[in-house]
């Protein structure tokens, strides 16, 4: 009889199912990086081997699919005790940081670097890269090869739990593919030309159909995403410390969260077209800035054939050095005749006022290039309808003053001035 074949240990790929790239001069020669190759495949995963890096030509958006990615740090070998000359050995570290710095455009996955030498070696070659790595929260993760070996989901998972940036990633990751195939098996199996038919619409609407191909795409995603599997409540634990300890590094890490959130800067928009919630910004002899915020309607901002889209409609507004906070909701005051932008700009808070404020301008070539990014929904359009409930009021008489309240009267009429709220404070919702 047979002896009978050992049992593979069962392995939990975790967040990072899919395809591996490994890039090892050795992979086919060398135990320690079979070993973690052969992991990988007994827990259902595919490797895709290389033996150097791609050429610097190579189209790396070959790699988009890809869970993750593992580099040998050391792709050029001499022989056992021989070491590269400097040269040789600087221009290597320059080929990888040009590599990765390319691979991070395509592919936001994590990196694995397995070196011979002691990590910190790597680290050291790497520190002068902050755009490509930073010590602690980048997607790079620096190990021995020894100290993988078949642990290296486990090794990957334990390092993702650590980094949120990485688990919310992954965590969206697989509910978006899943969404993705979802819609296009549905329309397929509805009917394979469904793309023709929509894109038809949208040229006899005089629409970019390209465009609003994509708009539907997504929304039919976002339409049949479900929620990722995803908790980060155990990163809340110490994270009020950290403003208590570096206030100002704190804050300033906030502001580019919010604007991420809020604002799409000019370098992701199309160069040759404008649209509603589009930001221009004129600096005078004195350094003031003014904003302008285009308001008019997507559809008359389209270029259609034989018809100029005209001029944008653009309402002005100014940076504010201090704004009111509603303590119990956490939203900004503001009075019926403004629409302000809290952290739309390198942390600048921005009042567009209502009040005969509006310009007409083109979007000449000189004028585009003061374009600073594009304002983004909800925020784009709780500020429309503002505006519009502005533009639109009805006049009512005002309260006699002998029925305002003293201190409103003592004030001015003003509101008093509201603080943000202490850290930790909760309040209840609004209805």
């Amino acid at each position: 009889m047979n002896a009978p074949a050992e049992a593979v240990p069962v392995v939990l790929q975790g967040h990072f199912k899919g395809i591996a790239v490994v890039i090892d001069d050795k992979v086919h020669e060398e135990d320690p990086i079979k070993d973690i190759v052969q992991a990988i495949e007994n827990a259902g995963g595919h490797v895709v081997k290389l033996r150097d890096l791609p050429h610097d030509t190579a189209d790396l958006e070959n790699f988009t699919g890809a869970a993750f990615f593992i580099l040998d740090w050391n792709l050029i070998e001499l022989g056992e005790g021989v070491a590269a000359p400097e040269g040789l050995a600087n221009a290597e570290v320059i080929r990888k940081v040009e590599f990765l710095r390319r691979l991070r455009e395509h592919r936001h996955a994590p990196v694995f670097i397995f070196t011979k030498e002691e990590p910190d070696t790597v680290k050291e070659a790497l520190r002068p890269h902050a755009d490509i790595f930073q010590e602690g929260t980048s997607n790079i993760l620096i190990r021995r090869k020894a100290d993988v070996g078949q642990d290296v989901y486990r090794v990957l998972n334990d390092w993702a739990a650590e980094l949120p940036s990485v688990l919310a990633l992954k965590s969206w990751e697989r509910a978006n593919d899943q969404a993705v195939n979802s819609v296009f098996k549905d329309l397929h199996d509805r009917e394979h030309l469904w793309p023709v038919f929509m894109w038809k619409m949208f040229k006899e609407d005089g629409l970019i159909p390209n465009d609003e191909l994509g708009r539907l795409i997504t929304r039919l995603v976002a339409s049949r995403m479900h929620a990722p599997n995803i908790d980060l409540t155990p990163f809340l634990e110490g994270l009020d410390d950290q403003f208590t300890a570096e206030p100002m590094r704190y804050r300033a890490s906030l502001m580019r969260v919010l604007e991420g959130e809020r604002f799409l800067r000019n370098d992701k928009l199309d160069p040759d077209n404008f649209s509603t919630g589009d930001v221009f910004v004129e600096v005078n002899g004195q350094g003031e800035k003014t904003f302008y915020l285009n308001l008019r309607p997507e559809c008359d901002c389209i270029k259609r054939p034989g018809r100029n889209p005209g001029g944008m409609h653009l309402l002005r507004g100014r940076s504010l050095d201090a704004i009111k906070i509603d303590p119990t909701y956490g939203n900004v005051q503001e009075q019926d005749n403004e629409g302000i932008v809290y952290a739309m700009y390198d942390g600048e808070h921005v009042r567009f006022g209502f009040a005969n404020n509006i310009k007409v301008q083109n979007f000449t070539a000189d004028f585009k290039n003061k374009r600073i990014g594009r304002l983004l929904p909800p925020f784009l359009t709780r500020l429309l309808e503002r505006y519009a409930a502005y533009s639109h009021r009805p006049g009512i008489p005002r309260v006699p003053s002998a029925l305002l309240p003293q201190q409103v009267i003592a004030e001015g009429g003003n509101a008093a001035a509201c603080e943000l709220p202490e850290a930790g404070a909760e309040h209840d919702a609004p209805a």
